[in-house]
């Protein structure tokens, strides 16, 4: 709640950046392969959305649960995560249909 607070008090401030942020996983995690089109044209747009995304959040999401505690987050471990998250989100789209 304390959040809520400080983001409303400064809100016209940190919009913008909340909202790009929010933006950029909201269109990753939506994003399906367009009807008649190629795989390979899904994939330049979900890779392209998901180094948008990264960069907006100023780096990978660290999902600490899938890691574990005492894991080393900056190493192989992070990264293995979260490849296998972004493959998990590209399938489940796919399979969609």
């Amino acid at each position: 709640m304390k959040s809520i607070e400080e983001l409303s008090l400064s809100y016209d401030t940190n919009r913008y950046e909340m909202a790009t942020i929010i933006d950029a996983i909201r269109s990753l995690v939506s994003i399906l392969q367009k009807e008649g089109k190629e795989l390979s044209s899904y994939e330049t747009r979900f890779r392209n959305l998901r180094d948008i995304t990264v960069a907006q959040l100023g780096g990978e999401i660290i999902l600490h649960k899938i890691i574990g505690s005492g894991a080393d987050i900056k190493g192989n471990a992070q990264k293995g995560v979260w490849e296998k998250i972004m493959a998990y989100l590209f399938l489940e789209q796919v399979l969609k249909e």
